[in-house]
């Protein structure tokens, strides 16, 4: 959805996902550059969070390193305007 700029939808659907499977990476790494391509760093936190909480409490686990890699870069911001949210 993103992708053909239905950022609205994109945004919904990744948070009904998240509803469902709260610890899910993927779609928290998704929401998070979502989030961080509209310049909404406090939103990106907070899915973080949301995230590496739920997978304490679901797993007993931590974010992966490639997760927490990708968060560092997205609150740095070099994500939205290097334009390589794609990549990470």
């Amino acid at each position: 959805f993103d992708a053909r700029g239905d950022h609205t939808r994109a945004e919904a659907t990744l948070e009904r996902a998240l509803a469902i499977a709260p610890s899910d990476e993927d779609a928290s790494l998704a929401l998070m550059r979502h989030h961080a391509a509209r310049g909404r760093e406090e939103r990106v936190r907070q899915v973080y969070w949301d995230c590496r909480k739920a997978l304490k409490a679901q797993l007993g686990s931590v974010p992966s390193a490639e997760f927490e890699a990708a968060y560092r870069l997205l609150l740095a911001g070099s994500g939205a305007r290097a334009g390589i949210l794609g990549q990470i």
